[in-house]
């Protein structure tokens, strides 16, 4: 299936807002909020989440006021998803300079540089590859369509209406922090709880040792968030993978 004969929801000829002040300022204001709330998230739970549907929620609840087109809060929210990207490659990639004792800390203005140069290489093969993987493909692409939902309904088409997804984020976000509050700073309640027991003894070239098994697990809103977005198929693969390497 090809989608060659694909119609825009804006047609090109009509003329509608897109690169705007405000739309440059809102992608900028949520890639400085997903950016590094991805990059913690990655370095804690050695995953991130897309920040494409987030984003397009948090787009449309930034610029709701200011009366924006689709194509603005578009906009808006691939600012979102470009930091969240750009997030990824770096935490992913950087440490393991240091890991391998290529660099002996983290330098940040190669670091940033590595980044800058990444994004534009980035943004050029899409350039190059659109056509191959998004045109001439039947790829479902639900995310896609997810976000395209959000925004048509909450900014206004045929089929507007009002969305409460910008609420319910800000709830979430404020009950997280509340947890993660009492965990770290006033100590209401543990934030892991694990144990290690002695199993025995074992020998390996002639000498022997003790053997221990740990276990433990934490209580944390963001990893609670990972595995509602990721699902329980998704979440079965990390726990797999977490015990292959433990193993």
């Amino acid at each position: 299936m090809s989608r060659e004969n694909f119609q825009p929801l804006i047609p090109p000829e009509k003329s509608v807002n897109e690169l705007t002040l405000k739309a440059v300022l809102t992608g900028v204001i949520l890639a400085l909020i997903m950016g590094p709330a991805n990059a913690y998230l990655g370095l804690y739970a050695g995953m991130t989440v897309s920040a494409a549907v987030p984003g397009a929620i948090l787009a449309v609840a930034l610029l709701k006021p200011f009366k924006p087109t689709v194509l603005e809060v578009t906009l808006g929210m691939m600012g979102a998803a470009s930091g969240e990207a750009l997030a990824a490659g770096v935490i992913f990639t950087i440490p393991s300079l240091v890991v391998i004792g290529a660099w002996t800390h983290i330098h940040y203005i190669e670091t940033t540089l590595i980044a800058l140069i990444g994004g534009i290489l980035g943004v050029l093969w899409m350039v190059l590859l659109r056509r191959a993987l998004i045109v001439k493909t039947d790829l479902p692409f639900p995310e896609g369509i997810a976000v395209a939902a959000v925004i048509n309904t909450a900014v206004g088409t045929e089929e507007s209406g009002e969305g409460g997804g910008s609420m319910w984020m800000l709830i979430g976000a404020i009950l997280a922090a509340i947890v993660k509050f009492s965990q770290v700073s006033l100590n209401v309640f543990r934030g892991i709880v694990q144990k290690v027991y002695a199993v025995g003894s074992y020998g390996v070239l002639g000498k022997t040792n003790k053997g221990f098994f740990y276990g433990g697990t934490a209580a944390s809103p963001a990893l609670l968030g990972v595995g509602y977005i990721i699902g329980p198929r998704i979440a079965a693969f990390v726990f797999a993978g977490g015990l292959l390497g433990w193993v």
